[in-house]
């Protein structure tokens, strides 16, 4: 009996979270707004901006968060040196550096791709809100790599798909 509770438990949570989460498709409009709600609600680790236009001209804006967006971080790195090396700078290590990791998600390629497009925006208002919550594994992320989000390659067709 008390498994059946735990299953019930569970069930209900899961539906409490997925009540939370707004579901719905967003016209190229709404998708820019969503874009620059997650811009203002998260400003010091956000930046919006555009790769050029789609063939009627709509900008094809990226998400891109960082603990320093905008900008390429070199990152120290320590590793060991090789045995000649040991023996010229009498070191068994050395410095270097490396540019910070970096990765870019790009959804609605062709224009019937709702999917993707919707799920790079819950990933922009998630990175956005676990942030400011403080949760320590989004947190590492964000200081540690610079994450693209084009939730958009190709707006027009994304219009013309939504209009039939």
């Amino acid at each position: 009996m008390s498994q059946w509770f735990w299953i019930l438990g569970r069930v209900l949570l899961l539906v409490g979270a997925a009540a939370s989460v707004n579901f719905f498709h967003h016209r190229y409009e709404e998708m820019v707004k969503a874009l620059f709600d997650v811009k203002s609600a998260c400003p010091y680790i956000t930046r919006l901006y555009s790769i050029g236009r789609s063939v009627q001209g709509r900008q094809l804006y990226v998400l891109e968060f960082s603990d320093y967006p905008g900008i390429h971080e070199l990152k120290p790195v320590l590793t060991h040196c090789t045995p000649y090396q040991q023996l010229r700078s009498n070191v068994s290590k050395s410095l270097t550096f490396s540019v910070e990791p970096e990765f870019k998600y790009v959804a609605n390629m062709h224009g019937n791709e709702v999917l993707g497009r919707e799920l790079l925006l819950q990933l922009a208002e998630f990175l956005c809100e676990e942030y400011r919550h403080g949760n320590q594994r989004i947190t590492q992320l964000i200081h540690e790599t610079r994450i693209h989000l084009l939730p958009s390659m190709n707006p027009d067709g994304y219009e013309v798909a939504a209009a039939q």
